[in-house]
Formats: structure tokens, C-alpha cells, sequence
């Protein structure tokens, strides 16, 4: 009886790891809006909590980048293209549109500019093995990190 309760704990235990592990992965466009709403609800730019959730979606390339450019510097956010000042916006307006075989995203979403104008603004973000890899605006190809050697969609 022992063994078989062992065993079955076991199973549950392992269930949960993969259950758990697959929810840390960009499968398809779902997955990774999920992300991105996590991301845009917290409350601290910077925060452990941040942190902790890009390096679970992310290669430890982009992870690296990404925390150079937003957490040391503050100077901007691939993700949001710099905007910081209406995350419930983002959220609600996010769109996103697989470009090439779930490995590349065209994220859309409307963002506030000064004083009160509203514009549409994209990424795109790269994914490899449901990891997030990079992300890049398209009217520049800007990336992060940059040089990543990623395959456009056109």
C-alpha cells in the first residue's frame, strides 16, 4: 500500500512539474498575451516579482538585455516601446497575431502619447523553443538583444 501511494504521489508530483513547466512557456498567441498582461499588472517597473517573470518566459540572452536596459538603466522597455504611462490601456488593447510559425509575434497595442493623443504602436517578439528570444520595433528593426539572429516574416 505503501508503494502504490508512493507511486501515485510520485505521478502527482510530476503532473504538477509539467503542468507548472508548460505554463512558463510561449506556445502560441494565448501564451503569449498571457505573459504580457502578467507583465503589464505589476505595479513596479523593476521589481523582483518582474524580474522573476521575464527570466521564466525568457532565453537568458534576452533575460541579460532585458535587465540591463530596464532595470539598471530605466531607459526603456522593448515590450511597451517605452511607454510607461497607461499599462491598463496596453492591456486592454493588446492584439497579437502569429507571423511565422509561432516563432515570431506582431504585438499591437494603443498607448497614450502627450498630451492626449492615442496612437497605435507594435513589437515584434521572437520565441525559440517557448522561450521569449527577442524583441524588435518594426519601423526600425531596434532589438533587444541586439544582433540576435532572428528570420523575418514579410
Amino acid at each position: 500500500m505503501k508503494k502504490i501511494l508512493s507511486a501515485m504521489s510520485l505521478m502527482a508530483f510530476l503532473s504538477f512539474f509539467s503542468i507548472n513547466a508548460s505554463a512558463q512557456t510561449i506556445n502560441n498567441a494565448d501564451d503569449l498575451k498571457n505573459f504580457l498582461v502578467k507583465y503589464l499588472s505589476d505595479e513596479s517597473p523593476g521589481s523582483d516579482s518582474l524580474e522573476a517573470l521575464v527570466s521564466k518566459y525568457s532565453t537568458s540572452a534576452f533575460n541579460k538585455e532585458w535587465k540591463e536596459i530596464v532595470i539598471e538603466i530605466g531607459l526603456y522597455d522593448p515590450f511597451t516601446k517605452g511607454y510607461f504611462d497607461d499599462n491598463e490601456l496596453i492591456k486592454n488593447t493588446l492584439v497579437i497575431k502569429d507571423k511565422q510559425n509561432k516563432s515570431q509575434y506582431e504585438v499591437s497595442f494603443n498607448a497614450r502619447k502627450y498630451p492626449d493623443e492615442i496612437k497605435t504602436e507594435s513589437v515584434i517578439v521572437f520565441v525559440e523553443n517557448g522561450k521569449i528570444c527577442g524583441v524588435m520595433r518594426p519601423e526600425d528593426n531596434y532589438c533587444i538583444p541586439e544582433g540576435i539572429n532572428v528570420k523575418r516574416s514579410k
